[in-house]
């Protein structure tokens, strides 16, 4: 347990390391080699930041940074870096970023091979510019915080590849640290620090790098050119892992074997992501290697009339192409475990099951939302393309009675073709939620007029963001999509939500001592200092070799947000096994086709 205590105090003096030299501005140059040579070659989990200096150089062209240098936003923020030196777990901690900021860091890695063990198993290193002395200075801090009130570890010094090594033990504890040219390595061990010194010294003997993993390759060469941020996670390794602990676990409680998940030959290989400042842009991209996964078709934009020229957010998915993935993911829906629910019932009675979702309804499915000046709430229309109108109706019907509350007796409503179903009692002009269906589309919305407005939208045509410069620039900027496309511009709910929300935030924060302590209330700052530098978000699904790409750019970095998946599911590991539980399926999701140039082809940039 100490181990992994220390384990995570390393890497977060690594990334406090990393933020302080960003801050810093330093204006020297470093180009280092590929930390990937470092890695052994059945790394599960690596992480690099491969140039800290570059990085920071172009983090201050983006957006982001170009909102922290507003006068207005530096005002309000004045007293907010306080906010770290006050809430410092141990005020020395302070030093050792001070020292950590002499030592200069240039790049750093961290790598996890494949488990054997649930003991931590990693090798890394961080590569400075500074003095060296401050690094050791920093780490001595370090150690000496965490062991603090605990045994004094046992501390050998043992020569690896004409390298002093210093390693550590003790119980519940297993480190090994080395200073080689103008690296700081780290691992678990003396072992592992062995392997990794031969591999940096190129050593007749060493075994084979990441560097040379095929897998690890394809993963790179899908990335974005020259990134400031990289993660690959070999998700086969872990999964053949959890699936031989938990058949251990079945064998000695006497369960029989599992049966394979309807899923499993769609599981990824591997997942890799990577981040890059372009400009006043963030560009990241997520590669995922599952060789079995089928390829989309083109996607048509079917559904892209419904918006309008303002709409601040949609989103399209395409399951053209992907029925050998859609149709046992909807399958799941009549295992036996739920063949007891009314809607299956229901369905099963018409001759219908939820595997049938892919052949009545689609290829596309597509959502958008307006936030018109004054108005309280966005809009929010939802639609999937029906192919089947005899079909479709059954279903949107099965579906009703297993959304709708017992009690709501409320009729549906039909207005020439289309039928209007309330889910929480009667028509309101508020949020009560809308199904609507018209044998061409079945649509979700948050009241009628939404629904009508939108099916009407489809139906006449008009401007929509196809037509937006906005738009259309921001498709530009990613890989050509198949499969689907989530475009947000966040510039307008920030607006509206400054409209509504900006009085009563100012109030709140000037009643909360802490808040003020930190924030200036009296220099709040205007909304045009936040949407001058914002840019529309966006991001899509690309096909690739041996599977898909997830690729995007705007302010924000929306692929970031699935980080956590990959942390989770490494989590699986050392998370408690129970008796495996039975499976549990994802939920689901045709008119004239909107004109849209397509964006760029699938390469990294």
């Amino acid at each position: 347990m100490k181990k992994t205590f220390l384990l995570v105090l390393v890497l977060a003096a690594m990334t406090a390391a990393a933020i302080v030299f960003l801050v810093k501005g330093k204006g020297t140059t470093s180009t280092p080699g590929s930390t990937a040579e470092l890695a052994p070659a059945d790394t599960t989990v690596y992480v690099e930041a491969p140039d800290l200096d570059r990085t920071i150089t172009r983090w201050k062209a983006s957006s982001l940074y170009q909102i922290s240098q507003e006068p207005e936003w530096k005002a309000f923020t004045a007293k907010a870096g306080d906010f770290i030196n006050d809430n410092l777990p141990d005020k020395s901690m302070r030093e050792v970023f001070e020292l950590l900021k002499e030592a200069d860091p240039a790049s750093a890695f961290l790598a996890i091979p494949s488990p054997t063990s649930r003991e931590p198993n990693f090798v890394g290193g961080i590569s400075y510019r500074g003095k060296k002395t401050s690094v050791k200075g920093a780490l001595e801090k370090v150690r000496e915080l965490i062991l603090r009130g605990a045994p004094a570890p046992k501390s050998e010094l043992t020569n690896v590849e004409g390298t002093e090594v210093e390693v550590l033990s003790g119980p519940g504890l297993s480190m090994a640290f080395a200073y080689r040219d103008n690296w700081f390595l780290f691992a678990s061990g003396l072992d592992p620090m062995k392997s990794l010194l031969q591999r940096y010294a190129g050593s007749a003997g060493a075994t084979p790098s990441l560097a040379k993993n095929a897998t690890f390759i394809e993963s790179v060469k899908q990335a974005e050119a020259e990134p400031d941020f990289v993660w690959y996670v070999n998700t086969k390794t872990l999964a053949d892992a959890y699936k031989a602990d938990r058949a251990q676990m079945l064998k000695g409680a006497g369960a029989p074997p599992e049966k394979p998940a309807p899923l499993e030959a769609f599981m990824p290989e591997s997942v890799s992501y990577s981040l890059k400042f372009d400009g006043p842009l963030v560009r990241d991209r997520m590669y995922v290697r599952i060789p079995k996964f089928p390829k989309a078709t083109a996607l048509g934009h079917h559904l892209l009339g419904v918006t309008s020229a303002n709409s601040f957010a949609y989103g399209v998915f395409n399951a053209g192409g992907l029925d050998p993935f859609m149709r046992p993911l909807f399958a799941t829906f009549d295992e036996d475990e739920i063949k007891d629910q009314k809607t299956a019932k229901m369905l099963q009675e018409k001759g219908l099951k939820h595997a049938d979702v892919p052949s009545v309804f689609g290829p596309e499915t597509a959502f958008y939302s307006d936030w018109p000046a004054g108005a309280e709430w966005p809009s929010f229309f939802f639609a999937t393309e029906v192919r089947d109108a005899e079909k479709g109706r059954i279903f949107a019907e099965a579906w009703m009675q297993f959304l709708r509350s017992p009690s709501d007796t409320s009729p549906p409503v039909q207005e020439g073709n289309t039928t209007f179903w309330s889910l929480w009692g009667g028509f309101h002009d508020g949020l009560p939620g809308v199904v609507a269906y018209d044998s061409k589309h079945l649509v979700f919305a948050l009241n009628r007029a939404q629904a009508a407005e939108g099916l009407k939208h489809l139906q006449e045509g008009g401007a929509n963001l196809g037509q937006s410069d906005a738009f259309k620039g921001a498709m530009k900027t990613i890989v050509r999509p198949t499969a689907g496309v989530l475009y947000v511009d966040i510039k307008q709910p920030v607006e509206r939500l400054f409209e509504h929300y900006a009085d009563s935030l100012k109030t709140q924060l000037a009643g909360t001592p802490e808040a003020a302590k930190y924030f200036d209330m009296t220099k709040f700052p205007t909304v045009q200092t936040l949407t001058k530098h914002l840019q529309p978000s966006i991001i899509a699904y690309g096909d690739a070799p041996e599977g898909f790409v997830v690729d995007a750019s705007g302010t924000i970095p929306f692929s970031g947000m699935l980080f956590p998946t990959g942390i989770a599911f490494f989590g699986v590991r050392a998370a408690p096994m129970p008796i495996p539980p039975s499976p549990v399926a994802a939920p689901p999701g045709n008119a004239p086709a909107a004109t849209l140039e397509p964006a760029a082809p699938a390469t990294p940039k």
